[in-house]
């Protein structure tokens, strides 16, 4: 048995700790991105728009027709709003879920091809929340409703980056057990 030198040991633990940061602060953000508020439409219930359940729950309902959005309201341009909003929060979900199946990645020191990819998927899909939600609240608030805009999207984007840049440096963390690569495994 080859045991690992000491100063490789304690150069591995202290790398390790180091990716330790990046891991926790991304999955801090992940969590508060869906706890965080989201958009607000201002004759909503008291409870929609405020965590991204209760955000999607009203805008996969919400109805652009509806007379609760008032009578001098762009009902085109409301559609759009709507839609354009659900799709970021939609990115959203798909992003958290992911990412809490493959945060820890970002901290291995042996990452997997299929689990960086999977990281990945999840920072695209956080990053790409925020212009979504941005674009979607533009339209809202041009369409002649009154909405508010919670800090949800900014969490949501730096979760993202956190994950993107993780899973890119993890790219020279890769490990393959191909018998080619690393025929000691057999």
């Amino acid at each position: 048995m080859i045991l690992p030198d000491p100063a490789i040991r304690a150069r591995l633990r202290r790398n390790f700790r180091l990716r330790l940061v990046p891991m926790s602060l991304a999955l801090g953000l992940v969590i508060a991105a869906a706890l965080l508020p989201h958009v607000a439409v201002g004759g909503a219930a008291p409870g929609d728009g405020r965590s991204l359940v209760w955000a999607v729950h009203f805008f996969v309902n919400a109805d652009a027709t509806a007379p609760g959005f008032g009578p001098d309201v762009d009902r085109t341009q409301l559609a759009v709003a709507i839609n354009v909003i659900y799709l970021g929060l939609a990115a959203q979900q798909i992003g958290t879920v992911c990412a809490l199946g493959s945060f820890w990645v970002l901290a291995q020191e042996d990452v997997g091809r299929w689990m960086r990819r999977f990281l990945m998927v999840a920072g695209w899909s956080m990053a790409i929340t925020a212009p979504l939600i941005l674009t979607g609240y533009s339209f809202l608030i041009g369409s002649g409703v009154a909405a508010s805009l919670g800090m949800a999207w900014m969490a949501a984007l730096l979760a993202g980056l956190i994950m993107i840049i993780g899973g890119l440096a993890a790219r020279k963390r890769l490990t393959s057990t191909w018998y080619w690569t690393r025929p000691e495994l057999l």
